[in-house]
């Protein structure tokens, strides 16, 4: 079995190990950061929460506007499922 969409010739095996080599980072922060003795102000987090928050309403806006537009169901319980989630992080 041939794999000519991921390997292709000209490249070779070069974006296969650029992926893993990030993926292999990337987990190598999320352990470091676990075991990392970090300290914040409980200000930060509000923050973070207050932003995030905001976010997922400006998502939920644009979807029900896509809805609205297209009458697409995937958008109108895409922008439930962000309403809910922003009321559940406060």
């Amino acid at each position: 079995m041939k794999i000519t969409g991921f390997l292709r010739k000209e490249r070779g095996y070069q974006p296969a190990i650029a992926y893993g080599l990030i993926v292999a980072l990337f987990l190598g922060l999320v352990f470091y950061s676990r075991y990392a003795l970090v300290a914040t102000a409980p200000s930060t987090y509000l923050y973070l929460e207050v932003g995030g928050s905001l976010l997922s309403f400006c998502y939920a806006a644009n979807a029900l506007v896509r809805f609205r537009g297209t009458h697409d169901r995937t958008a109108f319980i895409l922008a439930f499922g962000f309403v809910l989630g922003a009321m559940w992080a406060r």
